[in-house]
């Protein structure tokens, strides 16, 4: 599981337009990439 949440965080990296902070997942890249906001839960610091 460890390889796996590096190879993500590495995908999430390559793949951002501009640096953001706190991005849960590869899935919302594309969301961010295009300008819309993503909903955060305030449960989990974000």
């Amino acid at each position: 599981m460890g390889i796996i949440s590096r190879w993500e965080i590495l995908a999430i990296i390559l793949t951002l337009k501009f640096w953001t902070s706190d991005v849960p997942s590869i899935f919302v890249v594309k969301r961010i990439n295009r300008g819309e906001t993503i909903k955060k839960n305030p449960l989990f610091n974000s």
